[in-house]
């Protein structure tokens, strides 16, 4: 809901313009109270003649620090880390998300929507997955366990090391799949009720 005052709404347009220019006005103000306190601290002991020296230099520095900063990879750093710290955990909306795609990629490929016994098997498989990571992964060894385990030469991008499936168990069963073909595609499917548990969109990728 908006207003159409249009008091309100000049208001609110100034309110945006400072919010979005807060950072840079604080900087702004900061420096001043830096500069300032610097200048007076020398004028109290008697070295008031260095202040065009000390302006210069913490203009230089600033300017220098921040090319450094954005630059020199810290900037990129100190985000990439943020957010690995901070957002390495599934939520809520990843499974809301993953349930719906995976719902309307089934429709997509089968052409029909899921019955109810194929959209528990949909949900069952993404929340397994998702309670795997709701408390959170290493993404550093979540990369290299994913990288060992999908690039071993001469097998196929669906099973893992060992030739284990990496498609959900199935929710009938209580097997995991095996390879086979569906159409002339290969799939994994379930070796009991012959139930698809995974299926790439053209054909299975062969690694090496």
């Amino acid at each position: 809901m908006t207003t159409d005052n249009l008091a309100s709404r000049w208001l609110a347009k100034w309110f945006m313009r400072l919010e979005a220019s807060g950072t840079l006005l604080r900087l702004i103000l900061f420096g001043g109270t830096f500069l300032t306190t610097g200048l007076s601290a020398l004028a109290q002991y008697g070295y008031g003649d260095y202040a065009p020296h000390f302006i210069v230099t913490v203009g230089t520095g600033t300017i220098a620090f921040a090319y450094y900063y954005t630059s020199g990879g810290i900037f990129n750093q100190k985000n990439r880390d943020k957010t690995d710290a901070g957002q390495n955990f599934a939520g809520p909306e990843q499974l809301i998300d993953d349930i719906l795609i995976g719902t309307a990629h089934f429709a997509a490929r089968e052409g029909r929507p899921p019955t109810d016994q194929e959209q528990a098997a949909i949900r069952k498989a993404v929340t397994d997955q998702w309670r795997e990571f709701r408390d959170g992964v290493d993404i550093e060894s979540l990369v290299t366990e994913s990288s060992t385990s999908m690039d071993q030469p001469g097998q196929p991008r669906a099973v893992a090391d060992g030739g284990t499936p990496l498609a959900a168990v199935c929710a009938d069963c209580n097997q995991h799949g095996d390879l086979g073909t569906h159409k002339g595609v290969p799939v994994v499917a379930c070796p009991g009720c012959n139930d698809i548990l995974y299926r790439p969109f053209d054909t299975v990728e062969v690694a090496g």
